[in-house]
């Protein structure tokens, strides 16, 4: 998915950077709003976006969740 949306990698990889919640997402209707839901959008209508080859629903963690991939989207 990270190949299709324009995204700093190192920069989520950071333990800082943990995401607390990612079923809700409040954007207002804004230029930066429209460019950021635009690349979800695209990424939605492509099936090697949305369901990479090898990807499952549920994540399997490593020890090092920041920087092991976990196969699932």
């Amino acid at each position: 998915m990270y190949a299709f949306i324009p995204t700093n990698i190192d920069a989520i990889k950071k333990k800082e950077c943990m995401n607390h919640d990612a079923n809700f997402a409040f954007i207002v209707k804004t230029s930066d709003g429209v460019e950021i839901v635009k690349w979800y959008v695209m990424c939605a209508l492509e099936e090697n976006c949305m369901a990479p080859p090898g990807s499952r629903l549920w994540c399997k963690f490593t020890s090092d969740r920041f920087n092991d991939y976990a196969n699932c989207n």
